[in-house]
């Protein structure tokens, strides 16, 4: 998986995933085609090791990839792949090639799914990312080949994924010449978690939600993920990745990238290791994909089918697919059902008394509300406290959940205890009519601004209020109640939550949790105080049993024993480690040397044991400015020579080689002539990416200039994952990310 530039960062969106889990089947034999899977996953990320585009690992894993592709019986070949244009001033030039595998059908379509088998770096192995993806295309290849198919079946490995512009994919497509695709299934990290169709770079479109639930009707493999903010996330906010279908989609050709759950600290670092791939993962995706292409391939699914507005909703194994127009007819019906509540109880209502003692009642419940949640959040800064760190329930998330709830059910009792002897009425109408005017003034707002997919479960919860207000037995209230707050299940992504916000690299505003969690709890709070108006407990024999001392001193001792239990255990272990990003910056030109340090979770136990062992101090951000003097100057030149006719500008040094790619940009106020795809092109502005290996092409330019010409401004960058300026950070349970950049710059006459 490729990230893009970074976008807009909107952290009440994340904090709404984590408010508004998901359950995990038993886990049973290990499957036959597990083993397998394995296997492939093991020879390239293992035995191979890091295969970045160009390099010899990764010449080695493309004949693994085609010798697999031949036993499978298909026609298979290498696709060279050099250079590739990436914009009109913009070039990037590589040694590598593409495997494709052909299936030929009866019919003149083709259905293509592919993977890629390069790596991010020299340093990554590249096992989930994307390992996992060539093994179950493997796996598909060989259990496809078993009978003809209607449609030619396109297996495909792309080169150069990891890099820029996606460049195998763009060579595949541009010299492509078999029938035309029907569709494209990629596969890119599919190796832990649960199976999704990802959110990038836009929605997941409906067609593929209900094609991935049909095959998993057929599969059953129980690890599908429907999560509703997979859909809505990225209709706010791009999600900065992207991966090979990108280029089927920009060509009109219906497209999607399956995906799955992963830990952000092996994203592109030394430990995406084999041995972190699930081999039920691998093969509850290989029969997800067989079921999807066979469903594909016999005509019975249709890819036409574009809404942009629907919303996945999974109650246990059903999966319904709300479309957009059910959305907004959902939230017209809503408020004309209260449009006809509020007219029927005008006589109630619209009343001075009523509305004083509303609005009371509303400004009562708020800090009651806070109250009652301030255990969980005060359990875990606590927490945050004894263990000193910022998010202390990575590693046992299950557990801090479940203290955090003990320690909510402990000060609910005390808010509601103290609540019904200062509450400003005891009539039960008015806690409910103000717990269902704030309900449903949240789905209002969120469907005034058309985003009527999130306002669901709050016109769901609304709708549950007023039919408790039809009822006149405590239980059928709660029961309304209850199932009010069932829409709102398949919201609640604890998972999801994490995963968008590891990701997306950027902390949460302080308190902005806290408070979302109070907007959302608040009318619930009050449908609370309306069930305690109800006979069944104002006119009990022991009304209070529920809120007396021994209730809450049960309360405390469970809280206070899961607290302890909590702080006893290692926020982050060998599974659930920490990302810091290391950026560090070289520029030759000005001699500036600039390093950063950035991490969700505290940098306190870090050191730069290259930097004096300078230890870090608790923030999650650290800016370095190194003196040019304490580093080792770049072997890094640009050098000009003079042809017939022409300039040709190079760069030469030691460090290229070791460079994650090489960028050369030319500019001039002048138009200029540059050598390109065997022709001479004008501009007044070029840049062309070199990847840089052992038998790579020169990194040059082919520039003509007149003689009057005015100067051209010339510019090299290197990228490297690996520590550029020695700093040598150490920390434990720590994973450091590096993205180094060595610039310079030179004016030629």
């Amino acid at each position: 998986m490729r990230m893009a530039a970074r976008s807009g960062k909107s952290a009440a969106l994340l904090i709404s995933v984590f408010l508004l889990g998901s359950c995990r089947r038993n886990e049973g034999k290990l499957p036959e085609a597990a083993p397998r899977l394995m296997g492939h996953v093991r020879v390239l990320a293992k035995e191979i090791g890091p295969r970045p585009t160009g390099s010899p690992a990764e010449a080695k894993a493309r004949r693994y990839i085609l010798k697999s592709f031949q036993e499978a019986g298909l026609q298979a070949r290498e696709e060279p792949v050099g250079s590739v244009r990436l914009s009109e001033s913009s070039d990037l030039i590589l040694d590598s090639a593409n495997v494709v595998g052909v299936l030929a059908g009866r019919e003149p379509r083709a259905i293509l799914i592919g993977a890629h088998h390069d790596s991010r770096s020299s340093q990554c192995p590249g096992a989930s990312d994307d390992a996992s993806g060539v093994a179950v295309l493997i796996e598909a290849s060989r259990r496809l080949a078993s009978r003809s198919p209607r449609h030619t079946l396109i297996f495909a490995s792309f080169t150069g994924e990891e890099t820029q512009g996606l460049p195998g994919s763009r060579a595949f497509l541009r010299s492509w010449e078999g029938p035309p695709l029907l569709a494209a299934i990629t596969l890119d990290f599919v190796g832990t978690g649960s199976v999704f169709v990802a959110p990038f770079p836009r929605p997941p479109e409906l067609w593929a939600n209900r094609l991935l639930a049909q095959a998993e009707g057929i599969a059953r493999t129980g690890r599908v993920s429907f999560d509703p903010w997979l859909v809505i996330v990225p209709r706010l906010l791009e999600i900065p990745y992207g991966a090979d279908h990108i280029t089927f989609a920009r060509a009109g050709i219906p497209s999607f990238n399956l995906s799955c759950q992963f830990p952000a600290w092996t994203y592109h670092t030394r430990e995406d290791v084999a041995d972190r791939v699930e081999g039920r993962t691998l093969a509850a995706t290989a029969d997800l994909l067989e079921a999807m292409v066979r469903k594909l391939d016999s005509g019975e699914a249709f890819t036409g089918q574009q809404d942009h507005g629907y919303v996945p909703l999974r109650l246990g194994r059903f999966v319904a697919f709300l479309p957009d127009l059910a959305l907004r007819g959902i939230s017209l019906a809503a408020l004309l059902i209260l449009a006809g509540w509020l007219a029927a109880s005008r006589r109630d209502f619209f009343t001075f008394t009523a509305w004083s003692e509303g609005f009371r009642s509303l400004l009562l419940a708020i800090p009651f509300t806070a109250l009652a949640l301030s255990g969980g959040f005060g359990a875990e800064i606590l927490l945050r406290s004894l263990t000193g760190f910022r998010w202390p329930a990575a590693a046992h998330a299950s557990a801090h959940l479940v203290g955090a709830l003990a320690a909510i059910g402990l000060t609910l009792w005390l808010a509601t205890g103290i609540f019904r002897f200062i509450r400003p009425t005891s009539r039960p109408g008015v806690y409910l009519a103000m717990a269902i005017l704030t309900e449903a003034l949240l789905g209002g707002l969120l469907s005034a601004v058309d985003r009527h997919e999130i306002a669901l479960p709050f016109w769901a919860g609304a709708f549950g209020m007023l039919a408790a207000s039809r009822c006149e037995r405590l239980s059928r209230a709660a029961a309304c109640g209850i199932l009010g707050v069932a829409w709102s299940l398949p919201y609640l992504s604890p998972t999801t939550f994490r995963m968008f916000l590891e990701l997306a690299g950027f902390p949460l505003p302080p308190h902005a949790l806290e408070v979302a969690a109070l907007i959302l709890a608040l009318p619930w709070f009050l449908f609370c105080a309306h069930l305690c108006c109800f006979p069944e407990i104002l006119l009990a024999r022991r009304p209070g049993a529920f809120w007396s001392w021994p209730v809450g001193v049960s309360w405390f001792l469970v809280a206070l024993g899961l607290l302890i239990l909590n702080a006893s255990r290692p926020s982050y272990d060998s599974d659930h480690r920490i990302v810091v990003e290391v950026r560090e910056h070289v520029d030759a030109g000005d001699r500036k040397v600039e390093a950063s340090l950035s991490s969700l979770e505290t940098l306190h136990g870090v050191r730069l044991a290259g930097w004096g062992n300078q230890a870090l101090r608790d923030s999650t951000q650290k800016r370095l400015s190194i003196p040019w003097e304490r580093i080792d100057p770049p072997d890094l030149v640009l050098v000009k020579e003079e042809g017939s006719g022409e300039e040709i500008y190079r760069l030469v040094g030691k460090r290229i080689l070791s460079a994650r790619s090489a960028t050369l940009s030319a500019r001039s106020p002048a138009s200029f002539e540059i050598f390109r795809d065997g022709a001479w092109e004008t501009t007044r502005e070029f840049q062309r990416v070199f990847l840089p290996g052992p038998e790579g092409v020169p990194e040059e330019l082919r520039i003509r200039r007149t003689r009057s010409a005015p100067p051209l401004d010339l510019e090299a960058v290197l990228a490297y994952d690996d520590d550029l300026l020695g700093l040598r950070p150490e920390g434990k349970d720590r994973v450091f990310r590096f993205s180094s950049r060595l610039k310079l710059s030179r004016r030629f006459p």
